[in-house]
């Protein structure tokens, strides 16, 4: 487990994260983290919980995140993350929370609530309770 919440942390989360192959929690929230999500969080595994609420991040949510299939809290709340959801979300089975709003991200929240039948706490943006639901398996995450 790392918990380094609400500090005064800022930079970018360094590469090397993703060699901590048995961290099972992830708590960044609350600080000044700036930068896009690196593309080593997807070798996490046994990650449960990944929480980085309340930072600077920015981008889009790779479109690999499916890929942390233990993942049973996703929280990016209050960030400037933005783009289509990935359609990977959808292979999150395990997730119970499931926290994206205050972004600017487009897709159907509500459309991929009923392919996660096991949240319980889930936020959805007003722009985001209608449309459809936007699967972008091909984007390329930089």
């Amino acid at each position: 487990m790392l918990e380094l919440y609400n500090n005064n942390f800022s930079g970018e989360i360094p590469e090397s994260i993703g060699q901590l192959v048995n961290l099972e929690k992830l708590l960044l929230s609350s600080n000044q983290f700036i930068g896009k999500l690196p593309s080593g969080l997807t070798n996490l595994k046994a990650l449960r919980v990944l929480s980085l609420f309340d930072n600077r991040f920015f981008g889009s949510i790779p479109s690999n995140i499916g890929e942390l299939e233990n993942l049973e809290e996703l929280v990016l709340s209050n960030n400037s993350f933005y783009g289509d959801l990935p359609g990977s979300l959808a292979r999150l089975d395990k997730l119970n929370t499931l926290l994206l709003g205050n972004n600017n991200l487009r897709g159907n929240f509500a459309k991929l609530q009923e392919h996660l039948p096991n949240i319980t706490t889930f936020d959805i943006d007003a722009s985001n309770r209608k449309g459809e639901y936007v699967i972008l398996d091909e984007e390329v995450d930089d």
